[in-house]
């Protein structure tokens, strides 16, 4: 259960998990509750027993905006995690605005937390000097630095998760 904030990388942590795991080909990613269907189920729940081809043998399953996820999705949840083979991860990402309602209140969330590691995303600020400081070892390394370290957490705090676009 990986929680933050918009920009703060749940996905990228999500994907990186998931590729110890499993190979490309046995990942599987949702972005939505909408997407996530009893069809959808009914394809994780026959698949997830069968072990991934390729160099890793497991299969992973992402779910983005998991505080969208339906009571009766919820519930089919609860079923599937109590009977996970060791070769298969289930990793669900929400925003800390969509916690903080999870599940539209129409259900106790305890029972389906319980059965996950939080990974809780510290706030915006933290992740920006940390950020920032990376960025800057990385110019000083390539010779283009030149900007105090309050530069570049500004731009960082500016342009949240785009990397790409930091070049002082």
């Amino acid at each position: 259960w990986i929680s933050g904030i918009s920009g703060s990388g749940k996905t990228t942590i999500a994907r990186l998990i998931a590729s110890e795991i499993a190979d490309d080909l046995f990942i599987s990613e949702y972005d939505s509750a909408e997407v996530f269907t009893a069809e959808v189920y009914e394809d994780i729940e026959k698949s997830m027993y069968l072990y991934g081809g390729g160099k890793k043998a497991g299969r992973a399953y992402i779910i983005n905006e998991a505080h969208g996820l339906r009571v009766w999705m919820i519930r089919r949840l609860l079923g599937l995690l109590e009977r996970i083979p060791s070769h298969v991860v289930f990793i669900f990402t929400t925003t800390k605005a969509g916690q903080a309602g999870l599940f539209e209140a129409q259900i106790d969330a305890g029972p389906l937390l319980s059965r996950c590691l939080d990974i809780s995303l510290k706030s915006d600020k933290t992740l920006a000097r940390s950020f920032a400081s990376l960025c800057k070892r990385i110019a000083v390394e390539e010779g283009m630095d030149g900007k105090p370290l309050s530069e570049y957490v500004k731009l960082c705090l500016s342009l949240k998760n785009n990397c790409q676009s930091i070049s002082l």
